[in-house]
């Protein structure tokens, strides 16, 4: 259903002079982030209240035709007697109708601000998130480089340990195989000295 359709559909079914402009502006100011012109389709939810609207207003003009009393659409109206109480009824009716349009462009007005409530909290969370996430991957990341460049700094070092010990050990080694050739060496220069003095007995 497009707006001038609409606009058309209430005037038949309450009597209101409601203008598609009328409505246009009205829905304008509740969806100021859609654009609407008389040709524009009505949203839906907006739809089922005019429908809403039109059911009650419809069951009021039939309750009307009986002696007892009724409310008109849920507006307290009472049925007319004559013709004076009829003008007043209609008017009743015409500004009831009216806080009923009012009604549901003040529902959708809660419905939207709550999403984009929703839609920005979620929009803060995720960027808080993602910053969080960012400052721990940093923080992991220099943390890890630190790390690497330690252990590689006590590989080196240990390396550099051992090689000194190696080459300690060798030089104890070298000092000590001397120590014992000379030893050797002055053992076996013994025994053949007293080799020699006992030949001379």
């Amino acid at each position: 259903m497009i707006i001038k359709e609409a606009a058309e559909y209430l005037v038949a079914v309450t009597g209101q002079e409601i203008t598609a402009k009328q409505l246009t502006d009205q829905l304008q100011s509740k969806f100021p982030e859609q654009s609407f012109n008389i040709n524009s389709e009505v949203p839906e939810s907006f739809i089922e209240e005019i429908e809403k609207l039109a059911t009650r207003v419809q069951d009021s003009k039939s309750s009307s035709n009986s002696n007892t009393q009724a409310t008109a659409g849920g507006l307290g109206m009472t049925t007319s007697a004559n013709s004076s109480e009829a003008i007043v009824n209609a008017k009743s009716a015409v500004l009831g109708i009216t806080q009923c349009i009012q009604q549901v462009l003040m529902d959708e007005e809660v419905v939207v601000a709550i999403n984009r409530g929703f839609n920005d909290a979620l929009t803060v969370l995720q960027a808080y998130e993602s910053g969080r996430k960012q400052v721990l991957e940093a923080h992991v990341g220099s943390r890890m480089t630190a790390l690497e460049e330690e252990t590689n700094s006590l590989i080196s070092e240990r390396e550099a340990l051992l090689m000194q010990r190696d080459e300690e050990e060798r030089d104890r080694l070298g000092k000590w195989s001397v120590t014992r050739h000379n030893s050797r060496t002055r053992l076996q220069r013994t025994q053949q000295d007293i080799a020699d003095l006992l030949k001379l007995f």
